[in-house]
C-alpha cells in the first residue's frame, strides 16, 4: 500500500509543492495514522523580547496504549532544533536568538510507532526595536495662530506600517497609520 504526503516547503522566497511516496508493507502497522500536532507562539504573530519561546504539543491516536515520547524537529528558517516530545503535554521550546524581521517555522514529530505529524508553516516577526521617528515640521521655533501642520516620517526594520498617535498638550489630538519610509502630514485647529 501506498500513502501520498503532499508538503510545501518554502525556498528563497518561492512556495513548492512536493509529493513524497511512502510505501507501507503491511496496512496493519499501527503507523498508518498520523499524529496530532499543535505548535503555539502564545497567540502572538510578533515578539518584542528574545528569545522566542514556545509550545509543542504532540497527541496519539487512542488506538495504541503507547506512553512514550515522540522525535521531534523543529525547523526555523531552515535551522533544525531536535527533541524529545512527550505524548499529550506541552513541551516547551526556546527558539536561539533570531534576526529581526520575518521567521517560518514548522515542527514534524515521528513516534515509536513510525506515525509521523506535522504543523502548517507559522509565521512569526521578531521585533525588538522602536521605530525611529523624524519630525519634519513644523520647526521647533514656529510661532502657531490656529492651524498647525504637522509632518513627520516613520522607519521601522520589520514592519511596513505603524501606529501613531499625536500628543498635544499631554492630550492625544490624533490616531493614524503611518506608511514606512513615507512622509505623513498631520492637520490640527488649535482651541
Amino acid at each position: 500500500m501506498t500513502r501520498l504526503n503532499i508538503e510545501t516547503i518554502w525556498l528563497a522566497g518561492f512556495m513548492f509543492l512536493v509529493l513524497l511516496g511512502l510505501s507501507l508493507l503491511n496496512s496493519a502497522i499501527p503507523g498508518e495514522q498520523s499524529l496530532n500536532m499543535s505548535l503555539n507562539l502564545e497567540n502572538q504573530s510578533v515578539f518584542a523580547a528574545q528569545p522566542v519561546n514556545l509550545t509543542l504539543t504532540v497527541n496519539q491516536p487512542d488506538t495504541t496504549n503507547w506512553t512514550g515520547s515522540a522525535d521531534c524537529n523543529i525547523t526555523v528558517d531552515q535551522q533544525v532544533i531536535s527533541l524529545n516530545a512527550t505524548k499529550n503535554q506541552s513541551n516547551n521550546v526556546t527558539l536561539p536568538v533570531l534576526s529581526e524581521g520575518r521567521h517560518w517555522i514548522q515542527a514534524r514529530c515521528t513516534d515509536a510507532f513510525s506515525r509521523n505529524g506535522s504543523t502548517g508553516m507559522l509565521q512569526f516577526t521578531v521585533d525588538t526595536s522602536a521605530p525611529h521617528i523624524s519630525v519634519i515640521g513644523p520647526e521647533n521655533t514656529t510661532v502657531i495662530n490656529s492651524s498647525i501642520a504637522f509632518s513627520f516620517s516613520v522607519s521601522d526594520n520589520a514592519s511596513e506600517e505603524s501606529g501613531c498617535r499625536l500628543f498635544l498638550d499631554s492630550l492625544q489630538a490624533a490616531n493614524i497609520t503611518a506608511k514606512n519610509g513615507s512622509i505623513t502630514k498631520i492637520n490640527k485647529t488649535l482651541a
